[in-house]
């Protein structure tokens, strides 16, 4: 009787736990020389690039008062996306004409 009531408390509690998107990690960034915004690195389901660069957009038009149009690089895991971000930030910094660069402090939201 204990082991049929634990094995329907266990199926019950698995058929109550939401089934979550695998996360992948991105960072967003847009502009040119004069500004390049960048987002922080954050977890995001699979898919959802678009989705967030406009969201970036907005959000960058909003607190800065410039239209850009992003994208959003998305990795695996987030120490993936933080050296990918560095790495486009050191490029840019190491470039004949670097950009301003803008850390917004974007995540997502």
């Amino acid at each position: 009787m204990n082991r049929t009531l634990f094995i329907a408390a266990a199926a019950a509690l698995m058929a109550a736990t939401p089934a979550f998107a695998a996360d992948h990690y991105l960072h967003c960034f847009g502009g040119g020389r004069a500004g390049l915004y960048y987002s922080n690195v954050f977890a995001g389901p699979q898919g959802a690039g678009a989705q967030k660069a406009k969201a970036f957009d907005a959000f960058v038009k909003g607190k800065y008062g410039v239209t850009i149009s992003s994208r959003c690089q998305s990795d695996g895991t987030q120490a993936s996306a933080a050296s990918s971000k560095k790495i486009e930030e050191d490029s840019d910094q190491k470039s004949k004409f670097p950009s301003k660069l803008v850390e917004t402090g974007w995540a997502g939201r």
